[in-house]
């Protein structure tokens, strides 16, 4: 018969032993302190510490999980529907009849004397809207934003968009133009003022392009330095301010190549088309999938704590009576 629970302290033991009657070593037990070791031994086992079930932190360290994976899953949705919203918002504004420069610079002025809390409407307003554009480009002028990382014929090569000026063909003030994603040696070779040997400056085209702002740089992307030539984000009033552009009037224009460009562009750049607008990495189908993949995983945990909350303990198996 063992008189020792390895679950219990063994303080615990020790004063049960003590208090029971009739135990000395080296003599016969009788029938009556043999019911009473055997009682013991079972009431002092994990019967009743089953019993107690999961205290109220444990459990909630138990559901957690459930709570967190129900979360992800509901942010999955949201950001699929701000991303719906965001798509049917671009694909109505590039539906919209091509505006003209000075249509864009007039709105842009107009959105300079807001207040700041409006700008945010205005901007929406002109965003994405296709102007027409005639000239030439100043490729001397060309700014790198960068790096960025692009695949190219299935490699993975780094690279820089590329801004340049566009001198409208009615004389009026400078446009910048985004021409798109062009491979690092071309910024090696422009620094050097070697530009000529991939485009003959100035570059005569009729287009139409986008109108985009600033991109919103994230906390691990570092500050621009215009003064060493550095721009790792498009930043718009800044541009415009190194050209010596008025910053309140200058657009910047992301070239859609499959809007009618003339002459066609040279490749590089990687430029966009309208379709290159309305996508994202992640599209909202994805965001479905995981939220679906989220819910899951998180009903599959709830059954597995509801099932291991409700389950009973079960019982250590009686000594055969004497």
């Amino acid at each position: 018969i063992a008189l020792y629970d390895t679950r219990l302290p063994f303080s615990r033991h020790f004063s049960k032993i003590a208090s029971l009657p009739n135990v000395q070593p080296g003599k016969r037990t009788t029938s009556r302190t043999y019911n009473q070791i055997r009682s013991y031994s079972v009431s002092s086992g994990g019967g009743d510490h089953a019993a107690e079930g999961f205290s109220t932190l444990s459990k909630l360290l138990l559901l957690l999980p459930v709570a967190f994976t129900f979360g992800l899953g509901t942010w999955q949705l949201q950001r699929r529907e701000w991303k719906t919203k965001l798509l049917n918002f671009r694909q109505e504004q590039l539906n919209q009849t091509p505006l003209s420069l000075k249509d864009v610079r007039d709105a842009l002025y107009q959105r300079s004397q807001q207040p700041p809390e409006e700008l945010d409407t205005l901007s929406a307003n002109l965003e994405y809207r296709k102007v027409s554009c005639e000239g030439t480009l100043d490729l001397s002028k060309a700014r790198f934003i960068g790096p960025r990382v692009k695949s190219v014929c299935g490699l993975t090569k780094n690279g820089y968009l590329m801004i340049v000026p566009l001198l409208p063909s009615d004389g009026s003030a400078p446009v910048l133009i985004n021409r798109g994603w062009v491979p690092s040696e071309w910024k090696e070779a422009f620094l050097k003022g070697d530009y000529t040997q991939f485009e003959a400056s100035p570059v005569p085209i009729r287009a139409c392009g986008a109108v985009r702002f600033n991109e919103q740089a994230s906390a691990l992307v570092p500050d621009n330095e215009p003064a060493n030539g550095q721009w790792f984000w498009i930043d718009v009033p800044g541009l415009a301010t190194v050209y010596g552009l008025d910053v309140n009037t200058t657009p910047l224009l992301d070239i859609l190549l499959d809007e009618g460009v003339s002459p066609d562009l040279k490749f590089p750049p990687v430029g966009k088309a309208s379709s290159g607008l309305l996508t994202f990495p992640v599209m909202p189908q994805n965001h479905l999938n995981y939220a679906c993949t989220w819910y899951t995983l998180s009903l599959a945990v709830a059954i597995m704590c509801y099932q291991l909350f409700t389950r009973k303990p079960s019982k250590r198996p009686r000594l055969p009576s004497a």
